[in-house]
């Protein structure tokens, strides 16, 4: 019924038997469809006789004793997983149009080895993992054919669905409340969906993998009924909760969806029933709106709550609307059981339920796999129960509710998105009726959040693109007469189709399917109850309809058919995917049709092939077995279900050189490291040593950590799995370095924040902070809320803490980097920027990391890496004036008198002078330093400002004053106040603003300085007369200065260094010309990555090797088997930055060899049966087979087994079978 195959009859086994000819019984039919069920040895018997005459059968998980009837050896039940996949071969034509990656299916395999069978889809070990043990087969048995499903796909659509009855009754989605989603994750981390298999509805795909099985074992032709209302592909069922609202509430999001020719099904609480009048819901059905309850049990989701609380709600409607609730769906979406609450809406006439609903914190952080299907369904369909009957109640999924986007975080934007890719993908195959949950208490709040936008313009999308907006209702009345719908009396008879159609009510608009094609005639003509008909032409996965829709009730079907002769056309014909021994062939057709290329090293001379005979638009045709670095020509051809045939032009494409790969840890942790560390970021980096690392590859925290709870006690983190937890086990507790670090500072990470359902966590942290008690921080972290995520900075004269929020990211790795600046910190987390903090925090910080002081359960931050890198400076004063007294080791007044205020140095005006008040540093600094404070005047005429240069026997100094009349400038003294020389102004500059605060800074490097403002480069100065001295503050006598949050930073001259990489030796399988490096990674100024190579013809390198030359525009190393390179890495940047080596990648092209082949007897019983050995270092080399030598030959390709232990490929073949010609060459 799902696929629309109207024309069909259920019988028992039991009732078979009594059939005076069960067996021709059967014939009466064109494919016999088997349950999994456990069979005598006389029904065995009965199924073997009747496909051996020439019946079609296709079983689900057989009984393992007629494992010869679908030609599979049984190997025994496979271990069951919650996820389990398998994969549909899309090349032969059952599976074409279907999608080609791994879905997942539900319930017990059996593991098979194929015995004479065709595999047509295959089990799967893991989402990307294929095993060698098929799903579903094909077998020619007699002169009939037979199917075989590893496991039960009925069973498996329905477990897929609505979720795994073992979970239910039980919280799995961590909100509050037990609700239909939670039989399909746990609390654990457990699914039952994959979230990479979301966006396909992966129950339908493979309800029309079946219905292709049974379309392809028919000789008789079989018409279907379309999904939706008038052929359309996609439909938007429109839906809102009312919650507490009631009567005129509502009038504003009824209204608005009518402008856009659409309905609304209000889902109405007790309180709405009654705030609303009957005339009120009588006037919006009139026009075609509807109401249906929306029931809450008070709490407890149990049958004794929700049964009298259904009936209840029933009953109110019916006494004040005068209708009870076709359609359902549930505040808080109250459920129990695992179908219970389908049982009692069915009691009380309930048929459609939407509580399948689509808030899944489990997703969040998942990207484009967060919305999707995660029931596998866009269409409606019965709900079963654990016993497998069906219940009256039809399921369909909520895709689309407005809270899922917005309290995840979601823009309007973002979340209008994602209905439109989904409309989009409908459009494309995976046709749907998306529910979407408009609820008017948020519509009416506009501008409060993202649902009054986002709701009009998803309405405006479907209007514009001709997706009807229904009630669910309006869904169900479509839904039963379609589902009633049936074909009577097929006929096929002189090329001409005719069959009855019948439903239960006029009015619908049903769509009706006619195969294109039945063999080699092409559907023509059709009439409907006498009258002709036009038909669309589509294709309809892999096979190819015309499309009518009828509003009848009754009619009569009569489809002429003929010869065509009209060729698809091709269009789109390119080459992807090209490597150094493969290739994909691609191009459209506009019909359907198979796929075939004719290749091979000459334009004249296409003797190989690769086909598959599926029969689809979109082709795709992999080559393999190419010799590297070769031009190959090719031609494609498509011919239709009547044969009728187009071939493209010849082209051509070059293959790529061979090529070897270093990338990733592994890689890198193969060959040898000297003075490196390879970091796992982009999954395998080689860099320099940072200033801090650690990747947590102990069993215990090193000595660079310090780890304490936050009563004081001590405190050991997990670490397991190269992964440190810090969890809130005991209260909670933190983690930071031993030691401190400072402005200019880069970190990385790669972190988790994990909590169980949706309780606070607060205190969950990962950042810079300080040691004793975190303060001051600039961390990302659950902040005091403990509900997301979010970025928080703190210093003590910032006032409260400034968080910023970032979502829901619980329960997923994020990689994080802080970037500290003098003036600011820069918060990345997945490589996008989310957050800039203007701050100065001049103490030292330390890398800390904290868990939750709240009493959630489950509470942790993980952290897989750790790393900080750009940090080269010395703190040599750090000083904000908190204390009284300042340390007379740091401070030395040279002038005038200063004192503390308001936690800051300040200057005073004791007295009018000319000559500025210094106050020194009591210790010299380097050439290259830098020099920071905070600076206020409370004068409009202020003049402050820095100085630097002091030494205890000289006069010299330099002095850069800020004043309104003048700017900034730069004066170099010669002898203390009696001679000035400017070396530097910018008269521009911006005037100082009195009482407020502003930020100076002074770079030295070399004799070079450069001045900024809050930030901003204003000055630069060339001047190297004192390179050393003392550092002062500055401050006219005539004004009150005040200064803060003083910095003093050395950088040591930057030392070379040096780190080398030699990697493990590369074998080329035999001899090869080395061809060119190229690499890919990252070199900062003054870094550099120089590379040298060397080769031999021995696996170790030996005397024998050549020696290292350095690689520039060509490999040098001489022509050999075996490679070997070197990587240098160096660094004399100012900061310690270092370069990076993410990748490098050696291209080679192999000497064409002659490789021997050699026959030999099989070791068996059977003396025909032969192998021919070849050795698989005979790269590019493939077998070929024909079995004949007259021109035009077609050599075909012989897949070879995986080399053996020798390196040897075989391939079996007997001298039983038609003569067969070998070859072995390139193709």
């Amino acid at each position: 019924v799902a696929e629309g195959l109207a024309g069909f009859k259920e019988v028992e086994l039991s009732d078979l038997a009594l059939e005076p000819d069960p067996e021709n019984y059967l014939r009466a039919f064109s494919v016999v469809l088997l349950a999994e069920t456990d069979l005598s040895p006389a029904q065995e018997q009965f199924f073997r006789n009747y496909v051996a005459g020439g019946g079609n059968l296709i079983a689900m998980r057989p009984d393992s004793d007629l494992a010869d009837l679908f030609g599979l050896t049984y190997l025994g039940v496979r271990p069951e997983e919650l996820l389990h996949f398998f994969a549909i071969d899309t090349a032969q034509e059952p599976g074409g149009g279907l999608p080609s990656v791994s879905l997942q299916y539900h319930g017990q395999a059996d593991n098979y080895a194929l015995n004479e069978a065709v595999s047509l889809a295959d089990l799967w070990s893991s989402i990307d993992v294929p095993s060698t043990n098929p799903a579903v087969t094909l077998h020619s048995y007699g002169s009939g054919r037979a199917v075989a499903f590893a496991f039960d796909l009925a069973k498996s659509v329905v477990l897929m669905r609505q979720g795994n009855p073992a979970w239910q009754n039980s919280e799995g989605d961590g909100l509050p409340g037990y609700r239909p989603a939670d039989t399909f994750f746990r609390l654990t981390g457990e699914t039952w969906v994959a979230p990479e298999r979301m966006r396909i509805p992966q129950a339908d795909e493979k309800q029309r993998f079946l219905a292709n099985l049974i379309l392809y074992l028919s000789s008789r032709p079989i018409p279907r009924m379309w999904y939706l209302p008038d052929g359309k592909k996609a439909l938007l069922i429109n839906t809102g909760d009312g919650e507490d609202l009631g009567g005129a509430d509502f009038e504003l999001i009824l209204n608005d969806a009518a402008s856009y020719g659409g309905r609304l099904t209000l889902y109405l609480r007790e309180s709405g029933i009654a705030n609303t009048t009957s005339a009120e819901e009588a006037a919006w059905r009139a026009v075609g709106h509807e109401t249906g309850p929306h029931v809450y049990g008070g709490g407890p989701d149990t049958w004794d709550a929700l049964v009298p609380a259904y009936e209840q709600i029933i009953s109110n409607l019916w006494a004040k609307f005068g209708h009870g609730g076709r359609t359902a769906r549930s505040h808080t979406i109250d459920w129990c059981g695992w179908v219970d609450m389908a049982k009692i809406e069915a009691d009380n006439g309930t048929e459609l339920d939407c509580n399948y609903y689509h808030y899944l914190p489990f997703l969040q952080g998942q990207g484009d796999n967060a919305d999707g299907y995660f029931t596998g369904s866009g269409l409606p369909q019965r709900l079963c129960d654990e016993a497998g009957h069906l219940l009256s109640v039809y399921q369909v999924l909520t895709e689309w509710p407005d809270e899922w986007f917005d309290d995840k975080g979601y823009t309007a934007a973002q979340a209008v998105q994602v209905v439109k890719d989904m409309f989009v993908a409908a459009q494309a195959g995976n046709y749907s009726a998306f529910v979407i949950n408009v609820h008017p208490v948020r519509y009416n709040n506009i501008g409060g959040d993202i649902t009054h936008a986002w709701a009009n313009e998803v309405w405006a999308y479907a209007q514009n693109n001709g997706i009807p907006i229904w009630t669910a209702e309006r869904l169900l009345d479509f839904v039963k007469a379609r589902n009633i719908a049936r074909f009577e009396n097929i006929q096929w008879t002189n090329a001409t189709l005719s069959f009855g159609f019948s439903t239960s009510v006029s009015g619908q608009n049903l769509t009706i399917m006619l195969p294109r094609w039945i063999g080699s005639n092409a559907l023509k003509s059709a009439t409907f109850a006498g009258n002709p008909v036009g038909f669309s032409l589509q294709a309809i996965k892999g096979r190819e309809y015309g499309l009518f829709t009828t509003q009848a009730a009754t009619g009569h079907v009569v489809a002429v058919y003929g010869s065509e002769t009209t060729p698809p056309g091709i269009s789109g014909l390119r080459v992807e995917n090209v490597t150094d021994t493969t290739a994909a062939i691609v191009w459209d057709t506009d019909a359907p049709a198979n796929s075939r290329v004719d290749y091979g090293l000459n334009a004249l001379d296409l003797d190989f092939h690769r086909s598959t005979s599926a029969f689809v638009t979109s082709h795709k045709v992999e080559l393999s077995g190419l010799h590297p670095n070769s031009t190959y020509y090719f031609q494609v051809t498509s011919a239709d279900p009547g044969g009728n045939t187009v071939r493209s032009g010849v082209l051509s494409f070059t293959t790529a050189s061979s090529s070897w790969v270093q990338t990733t840890v592994a890689d890198f942790r193969s060959g040898a490291i000297d003075g490196l560390v390879i970091s796992e970021d982009e999954d395998g980096e080689l860099r320099l040593p940072p200033a801090f690392h650690d990747d947590f590859s102990g069993d215990s925290l090193s000595a660079q950590w310090v780890s304490t709870n936050w009563s004081g006690g001590t405190y050991a983190p997990k670490i397991a799995d190269g992964i440190m937890t810090v969890s809130n086990a005991g209260g909670g507790a933190y983690v930071y370095s031993a030691e401190p670090f400072y402005p200019g500072t880069t970190l990385r990470g790669r972190v988790r924040f994990s909590r169980s359902g949706s309780t606070p966590v607060p205190y969950l942290y990962f950042g810079l902070a300080g040691a004793s008690d975190l303060t001051p921080w600039a961390l990302i972290g659950t902040g005091y809320a403990g509900d997301q995520i979010y970025t928080s900075v703190y210093h003590f004269r910032s006032g409260d803490p400034v968080a910023s929020p970032l979502g829901d990211l619980f329960g997923e790795w994020h990689e994080v980097k802080f970037v500290w600046e003098s003036d600011r910190i820069e918060f990345w987390m997945d490589d996008v920027l989310r957050r800039i903090e203007s701050v100065h925090i001049p103490r030292p910080l330390h890398l800390s990391f904290s868990s939750s002081v709240g009493t959630a359960t489950n509470a942790s931050v993980a952290v897989d890496w750790v790393r900080v890198e750009n940090y080269s400076t010395s703190l040599v004063l750090s000083d904000d004036f908190s204390q009284p007294n300042v340390s007379a080791t740091n401070w030395v007044p040279l002038m005038g008198s200063w004192s503390v205020s308001d936690n800051a140095y300040y200057h005073g005006p004791a007295g009018f002078s000319y000559h500025p008040a210094i106050l020194s540093t009591a210790f010299p600094v380097l050439s290259n330093f830098n020099f920071q404070t905070r600076a206020m005047s409370t004068s409009p005429v202020g003049f402050f400002g820095l100085t630097w240069g002091f030494q205890d026997d000289s006069p010299g100094f330099y002095m850069a004053q800020w004043y309104p009349g003048t700017g900034l400038q730069v004066y170099r003294l010669d002898n203390w106040f009696s001679n000035f020389t400017l070396v530097g102004s910018a008269p521009a500059a911006p005037v100082p603003v009195p009482n407020q605060w502003f930020t100076l800074r002074l770079e030295a490097r070399n004799g070079l300085y450069r001045l900024y403002v809050d930030g901003v480069l204003l000055l630069t100065v060339t001047d190297a007369t004192y390179p050393v001295g003392r550092v002062g503050l500055m401050g006219y006598g005539g004004t009150a200065n005040f200064y803060d949050d003083v910095l003093v930073e050395m950088l040591p001259p930057a030392a070379p260094r040096e780190g080398v990489y030699t990697s493990t030796v590369l074998d080329a399988g035999r001899k090869a010309a080395w061809q060119s490096l190229s690499w890919i990674g990252n070199t900062p100024p003054d870094t550099a990555i120089a590379f040298e190579t060397r080769s031999g013809n021995v696996p170790v390198p030996d005397a024998s090797w050549s020696e290292w030359q350095p690689f520039e525009a060509r490999i040098p190393s001489p022509e050999s088997r075996y490679l070997q390179v070197r990587a240098r890495l160096i660094s004399a940047n100012v900061a310690q930055l270092s370069p990076v080596l993410e990748q490098f990648q050696v291209n080679f092209s192999l000497a064409r060899e002659m490789p021997q082949l050699s026959l030999s007897p099989v070791p068996s019983a059977d003396p025909n049966r032969f192998v021919l050995r070849w050795p698989a270092s005979a790269g590019g080399l493939v077998l070929f087979s024909t079995t004949n030598l007259q021109p035009p030959v077609v050599w075909t390709p012989v897949p070879p087994t995986a080399p053996d232990v020798d390196g040897y490929y075989e391939h079996v073949f007997s001298t039983t079978n038609p003569a067969e010609f070998f070859r072995l060459g390139t193709p």
